[in-house]
């Protein structure tokens, strides 16, 4: 007999402590293979079982009658353990850091040094994992004139892997998983057990041979999150258990032996889970008026980077490289396909020059169009002011024709779309009197039925009533038997039957006359309400055509709550172009005004120099209807437009891409329960910015283009 037994139990036990930690940068190599921080522990806590036990025992006998018996157990308990206690911290990354916010920094003028918020990460992992490679093998001999040979092999393999967590979790860059059955690496375990048993008898009389391997594996996987538990990742968030890999063999060699396998992976979710807790990223660039100078500033928060790269003459850039492109245009014109790339590409950059207002394209007798480049010192900010109005006069009849047309045909759909309504309340109508016609005809049909029963039953009385008298008759016709015996009881019953036949198949006729009348009704009305319906259906099937919707064509699937919204739709379209048709004409009578007023001021010995507004001595800003200076924001003023030219200028920034993670919180196990609360953040906030440009005299004016939008208070203005 030989018998092994392990109990082989590790725990680790982490209290209330705190752990910082960052995972260490990434080499070249991991670089190269596409890793990130995501892919490498901050934090790692592991507890590890691995045993191995492997038992051989041999029995060799030999006698005139012998008998060998060998009986083997090896057996392995193994318990692991892995506890983050209540009132633990794990921190991985620059978490701190991660969480800053509204981080402001200004520039003026020249190019500045890369600016760089980015944090260190990594992410945190707690797991427990079981491993174990058990063997068994018995061998007995037996030789002789007689004997008898057996053998028990027992391998059994009891494990838990036991994972809780109660504390507190947090990544700045990096993925927090809690598991069991998988270590830190979110490898599994491996657990093998075998048992084999070999018998030789080779006695001349055998008398019994016995052998029973058997190989067992009971392995178990269990994870708790405890109610106190608070786990917050920058992206996922796994909660695994694994009973793990297993093999079990129970074998002779042949077909004797037996394994069992049971297994159980438990996951109870009991506390806090939040993924994508920095997803929300932002960068606000904006500035303010210093002294005459433009300070930008920029807001940001999140791991954002950006370079910020002075100021640059608007245009300036796009217009050297075409005059570029047409140097080499001009060199290597000969060869087809490179003169088509430099014309494509002149030609986007013309279009995309003339979108910002810095070009516009002129158009000859022929058709041919050429680009002519606006200077950026062409004209003053008032003249500029003064084309615009112009030109946005010059439009009023094109708005006010494009506007009525746009609202008309609103008007031709929304009487479209109340037709639908009026063609359904019309089909409901016909369909109701339909069914009622229907149930007319069925109520005259049983009429008629029940007439006509009581007809075939007179005349059944009457036919009979007839044959009596043809055998009273004899040799007589009826008719005569009947005015020679105008007192016989039998000729009395025939009279009798006969008016009562006459009078019910009188009934009958009329009944069958009312049932082909309210038949025919019920026929007409279902053929209106029909009608109805495929008139309905073609006005569906043509509104759908004209105004691109889906409305169903079958007249019973009609919604009412539907066809009142889309016809909330367009009326809201229509007020909207009646809206701009107004603000259009308002913000001409605001440019208006602008422009009056700053001719008043000029007028009144107001001066524009150096890019300042200037009045007795004193800096202007705004001025009244009447260009007298007043306090910024004061009710009914308007910014002053300088006449002088200044070079238009624009700051240039560069911003790094940005990756906005948002995170999946995933679950392995055979039963996963608990009452615990799971936030996947699923939407990410984009970036904001406030576009700048800036004379060359330092004055700054927030827009697309400064001299287009300086004019006008903040709020949105249209222009054609």
């Amino acid at each position: 007999m030989n018998e092994t037994s392990i109990t082989h139990v590790t725990t680790v036990d982490l209290d209330a402590v705190t752990i910082k930690a960052n995972a260490s940068d990434l080499t070249v190599e991991e670089k190269a293979a596409g890793k990130t921080l995501y892919d490498k522990n901050a934090i790692a806590i592991d507890a590890a079982s691995r045993v191995i036990s492997k038992d051989r025992s041999t029995l060799s006998t030999g006698a005139a009658v012998g008998a060998a018996h060998v009986k083997n157990t090896n057996s392995v308990a193994a318990t692991t353990t892995a506890h983050v206690r209540e009132g633990s911290q794990l921190l991985a990354g620059e978490t701190e850091k991660a969480q800053e916010k509204d981080k402001t920094a200004s520039y003026t003028g020249a190019a500045q040094s890369p600016y760089s918020s980015a944090y260190k990460g990594g992410s945190i992992a707690v797991g427990t994992r079981n491993d174990a490679e058990l063997d068994s093998d018995t061998l007995v001999d037996v030789y002789g004139a007689a004997g008898y040979a057996g053998s028990e092999n027992r391998v059994t393999y009891t494990g838990l892997s036991n994972t809780s967590f109660a504390g507190s979790a947090e990544t700045a860059k990096g993925d927090i998983s809690a598991m069991a059955g998988r270590d830190s690496r979110g490898e599994t375990g491996t657990i093998r057990a075998s048992a084999h048993s070999d018998i030789l008898n080779a006695t001349a009389i055998p008398i019994s041979i016995k052998k029973d391997p058997v190989a067992k594996i009971d392995s178990r996987a269990s994870l708790t999150v405890d109610a106190a538990a608070n786990m917050r990742s920058d992206r996922d968030i796994h909660m695994k258990a694994k009973a793990g890999s297993l093999t079990a063999l129970g074998s002779d060699g042949s077909f004797i032996g037996r394994k069992e396998i049971s297994s159980s992976a438990d996951v109870t979710m009991d506390g806090k889970a939040e993924t994508g807790i920095h997803r929300n990223k932002s960068i606000t660039i904006g500035g303010q008026d210093k002294q005459g100078s433009w300070e930008t500033t920029v807001k940001s928060d999140g791991d954002i980077s950006y370079i910020y790269g002075g100021t640059t003459i608007v245009g300036k850039e796009l217009s050297e490289r075409i005059a570029a492109l047409r140097e080499k245009l001009a060199d290597f014109g000969a060869d087809d396909s490179t003169k088509a790339a430099y014309e494509a590409e002149i030609q986007f950059l013309e279009e995309k020059m003339a979108a910002q207002g810095l070009g516009y394209f002129e158009t000859d007798d022929k058709g041919n169009k050429r680009f002519i480049e606006l200077p950026s010192s062409d004209t003053s900010e008032l003249k500029d002011a003064k084309k615009v109005l112009e030109n946005a006069k010059s439009q009023d009849q094109k708005i006010t024709d494009s506007c009525q047309a746009d609202q008309k045909k609103l008007d031709q759909q929304k009487t479209e779309l109340t037709a639908l309504g009026t063609e359904h309340t019309n089909y409901l109508g016909l369909q109701s009197l339909a069914e009622a016609k229907k149930t007319e005809a069925d109520t005259a049909k049983t009429i008629m039925e029940q007439t006509g029963n009581a007809k075939d039953i007179a005349e059944g009385n009457k036919n009979n009533a007839y044959a009596t008298l043809e055998q009273k008759a004899g040799s007589q016709t009826v008719e005569t038997y009947i005015q020679t015996h105008p007192s016989d009881e039998s000729v009395k019953y025939y009279k009798e039957c006969s008016k009562a036949y006459e009078t019910v198949a009188q009934t009958y006729n009329t009944a069958a006359s009312a049932y082909r009348a309210a038949e025919e009704a019920a026929t007409n009305s279902q053929k209106a309400a029909d009608a109805s319906a495929k008139t309905y259906s073609d006005a569906v099937t043509k509104y759908n055509g004209d105004y691109s919707d889906t409305i169903d064509t079958d007249v019973t699937k009609y919604d009412s709550t539907a066809i009142d919204a889309k016809g909330e739709v367009i009326d809201q379209k229509k007020q909207a172009s009646i809206d701009w048709q107004k603000q259009v004409a308002g913000n001409q009578e605001l440019l208006a005004n602008q422009i009056s007023a700053t001719e008043k001021f000029y007028s009144n010995g107001g001066t524009d120099a150096n890019g300042v507004f200037t009045k007795d001595g004193a800096s202007v800003i705004t001025v009244d209807g009447n260009g007298n200076p007043v306090p910024e924001g004061t009710e009914g003023s308007y910014y002053l437009l300088h006449k002088n030219v200044y070079q238009q200028m624009t700051h240039n920034m560069k911003i790094d891409d940005i990756t906005a993670q948002l995170g999946d919180i995933l679950f392995e196990g055979d039963n996963v329960s608990g009452s615990g609360t799971l936030h996947a953040g699923g939407r990410c906030v984009g970036f904001h910015h406030e576009c700048v440009s800036e004379y060359a005299d330092g004055r700054r004016y927030p827009g697309r283009r400064a001299r287009r939008h300086r004019w006008l208070r903040a709020g949105r203005h249209d222009f054609l």
